[in-house]
């Protein structure tokens, strides 16, 4: 997806430079380095889920592995702790959270809220000093606020995966011992 991403998206990204180099206005909004820039803290906003809004000791263990990093994008501890791969509660939010995320900015952009993108930042800095790497502070209000949307998107999905962790945590009751009368 990477390789068909920048067949895509990439020229559009060195257009804005290019454009912003030679002092016009860059013309568009959809890049490679927006997408990447503004996809949202995704694996940040999962790992605060799971230190700080579950119950069950299993997923609180792994939001404590996950939490460092999760800052600079990483999430294998995640998506092996949960486990996320194949896991149908969390397939709607971790498919939604970067579509969520890009319509926000792409609509803060539209509105004149958001600067176009010119420059590409790696997306292992952590937001939202990234979004203020590549959009000034306006940009680093948006992770933030992108922040608190994928909280809020992946909290009832979490609260399910919690339940079924917490019942798996739970001892199993001892079977009933027959009289030694019978």
């Amino acid at each position: 997806t990477r390789s068909l991403m920048t067949a895509l998206f990439g020229p559009q990204g060195f257009a804005n430079m290019e454009a912003v180099a030679t002092g016009q206005v860059p013309q568009f909004i959809l890049s490679e380095w927006f997408i990447e820039t503004f996809k949202g803290p995704r694996a940040m906003a999962l790992a605060f889920v799971l230190l700080m809004l579950v119950r069950s000791q299993h997923l609180k263990s792994i939001g404590k592995v996950a939490g460092v990093p999760s800052l600079f994008t990483i999430t294998e501890p995640m998506k092996f702790g949960i486990p996320m791969v194949l896991n149908p509660w969390l397939l709607i939010p971790m498919s939604l959270a970067p579509v969520v995320s890009i319509l926000m900015a792409y609509f803060a952009t539209t509105v004149g809220f958001l600067p176009i993108i010119s420059v590409n930042v790696s997306r292992f800095i952590p937001a939202p000093i990234q979004g203020f790497l590549a959009a000034g502070w306006q940009g680093g209000l948006m992770q933030i606020l992108q922040f608190v949307v994928i909280v809020l998107l992946y909290l009832p999905f979490v609260r399910q995966v919690d339940k079924h962790s917490l019942s798996l945590e739970q001892p199993a009751p001892e079977p009933q011992k027959a009289d030694a009368q019978q």
